[in-house]
Order: C-alpha cells, then structure tokens, then sequence
C-alpha cells in the first residue's frame, strides 16, 4: 500500500446485524462534528489498512474484531485521503462501550439503524452512506 506519510489513509469498518449497521455520532469537538458515521481513523504508518479499521474500531468501541471482515469499497477523498471501507456481518449485536474505550469520547452515541432509519443529514455527497445503502439494499 501507499507510504501513507504523502497520502492519509484511513479505514472503517461497517458492522452489520441482520438488517441494520452501526452507526456511531462524531462529537462535536471532532473532525465532522455532530455526524453520524461509522467506527473509522487513521491507518498508522507499516500498518494494513485491515488492521487500522479494527485497531480504531477497538479504540473507538472497546470491541475486538475477530473473524471474516472483507473490504468492500475505497473512497479516494478530493483531498487526497484515501479510506477502506470494510464490512462483516455480525451473527450479534455489538453494542459499544464508549465510557470504557481508549477514544470512545469521539463518540456521543452509537446505534443499530436500518436503511430507512440511517441518520444522514446529507446524503448525496456522503461516500460512506452511498456504500451502508448498498450494504442494505443487497
């Protein structure tokens, strides 16, 4: 992959439960303040994009990614950043720990939303909507 000192790479990962995915609303003292996404940040330098989605989603929700997680879309941002956007189905509901987690402050609150429930206020030019929608919609 890219030396990610010339280009930011970040990776996310969509966790998804029978028909809904995990969304978790960014504090407003972050970067994208008071938006809903999902679990995601920055991949370090000599780490996959695969093991920055689950280290950050650890991180972020005090959860262990284990198992089958495939990358199923890669945003190239404008900007220059590019992000993994990753996806497992999840046989239960992982509900976050935010008090417990290293960065669960990025975060006011996590829940399970179906596609006609998702809580975005922008939808068109929202790359990771567009990918939860398809994730859904299958």
């Amino acid at each position: 992959y890219m030396d990610s000192e010339k280009v930011k790479v970040a990776a996310g990962v969509i966790i998804q439960y029978g028909d809904k995915v995990l969304m978790c609303k960014r504090a407003e003292n972050k970067v994208y303040g008071g938006q809903w996404s999902i679990p995601m940040g920055h991949v370090e330098r000599n780490e996959s994009p695969l093991n920055g989605a689950t280290r950050e989603f650890y991180e972020e929700t005090n959860i262990k990614l284990g198992g089958d997680i495939k990358l199923i879309d890669i945003i190239t941002k404008d900007s220059g950043t590019i992000i993994y956007v990753y996806h497992k189905n999840s046989g239960r509901e992982l509900i976050p720990d935010l008090e417990n987690a290293k960065d669960g402050h990025e975060h006011t609150e996590c829940g399970y939303y179906s596609y006609d429930e998702l809580p975005f206020e922008n939808e068109d030019d929202d790359e990771i909507y567009k990918i939860i929608a398809r994730v859904l919609r299958r």
